[in-house]
């Protein structure tokens, strides 16, 4: 890629986050989750511009060896949010950062998609300048959201949801708050800790954008995503609000409920 436009996201940086969180102090110090993250290898599909990932048994007749499979629509999506949050650490600028969000929400609402020229579209139409200093930090807010999307799909492998039965909705929503709060967990025993908690808020607002929130709950096995990125909020409060973000205004940054 063009140096004037970002950098790229490879299968060696799926991996080194994943080596991170293999032996951060949350997993190396547990026996069990340690031997169920060794148990584990991931992919990067990079052909799949799905914005999407998710964790499952890798070899059905061996349940206690799994994988992990990022998309890289989704790294795509991540990658431009990142960009959004080094220039709003810069400057300060909420408006811009808002506009960011929801182009890039806009943008993964007409396919399910975000695309290499996608990411270019917005890089191009946002108006985000080069420099050293803004793509070193847009490298590590991107380090922090693949911190937070893997914790979250190793938090399934290290409780055991992927190997355990179907037992319904409600219990799938559990699962993902629980995940939730693991990729939380991980991610303050790494040295990303701080470009994950960014990192991770960007991650939740573009799955908010991604998936409808049913009107029941009951109908979806996942939690409404609004409730999702609340929580982040609400655990990252003192953090985000010296930066202006805060339950009064984190709805600018997510769809519509009436779209």
């Amino acid at each position: 890629m063009n140096k004037n436009i970002g950098f790229s996201v490879s299968k060696n940086d799926i991996e080194t986050i994943f080596n991170i969180i293999k032996n951060c102090e949350y997993i190396s110090q547990n026996q069990d989750y340690n031997e169920k993250t060794k148990a584990t290898k991931i992919y990067f599909d990079n052909l799949n511009d799905q914005v999407n990932a998710y964790a499952t048994v890798r070899d059905e007749e061996s349940m206690d060896t799994f994988k992990i499979v990022i998309f890289n629509g989704i790294c795509n999506a991540l990658k431009l949010g990142s960009f959004a949050i080094s220039r709003f650490y810069f400057d300060k600028n909420i408006e811009g950062f808002v506009s960011a969000i929801n182009w890039i929400g806009n943008r993964i609402i007409q396919t399910g998609e975000f695309n290499d020229a996608d990411f270019k579209h917005g890089y191009n139409e946002l108006g985000f300048e080069y420099s050293d200093t803004i793509v070193k930090e847009a490298k590590s807010y991107m380090s922090g959201a693949l911190l937070s999307l893997i914790g979250h799909e190793t938090g399934h492998i290290i409780l055991s949801h992927v190997i355990r039965p179907n037992t319904g909705n409600s219990n799938s929503r559990n699962d993902e708050r629980m995940a939730d709060l693991v990729a939380c967990a991980i991610s303050d025993s790494t040295p990303f800790s701080m470009y994950s908690i960014f990192g991770g808020l960007v991650m939740q607002m573009v799955f908010t954008w991604m998936t409808k929130d049913y009107g029941e709950e009951t109908e979806s096995t996942h939690p409404h995503s609004r409730e999702r990125v609340y929580n982040w909020v609400n655990s990252h409060r003192e953090y985000l609000e010296n930066f202006g973000i805060n339950k009064k205004n984190i709805e600018l940054f997510l769809p519509s409920k009436n779209a």
